[in-house]
C-alpha cells in the first residue's frame, strides 16, 4: 500500500488522524511527523484543533516538518 493511500484512509474519518496527531508531536521519527502534518492540512473541518497542531509543528526540530506545517498556518 502506498503512503498516499494510507494517508487518505486516515483522513477519512478525520478523528483517526487527529488522535494520531495528539501523540505524533513526541514521535522520534520525523517522517511520521511530517506525514501527520500533511494529512492534517487536508482537513476542511476541525479547523481550530488542527491549527493548534500546526502551531506546534512549526517549532519542530526538523526543518522539513516545519516547512510542511508552514504550508497550512
Amino acid at each position: 500500500m502506498r503512503l498516499e493511500n494510507i494517508t487518505e484512509q486516515l483522513i477519512d474519518p478525520p478523528t483517526q488522524l487527529i488522535e494520531l496527531a495528539k501523540h505524533s508531536l513526541s514521535y522520534n521519527d520525523f517522517e511520521a511527523r511530517w506525514q501527520i502534518a500533511y494529512g492534517l492540512g487536508e482537513f476542511t473541518d476541525y479547523e481550530e484543533e488542527v491549527k493548534l497542531f500546526f502551531k506546534k509543528f512549526i517549532f519542530d526540530e526538523v526543518e522539513y516538518v516545519r516547512r510542511r506545517a508552514s504550508f497550512f498556518v
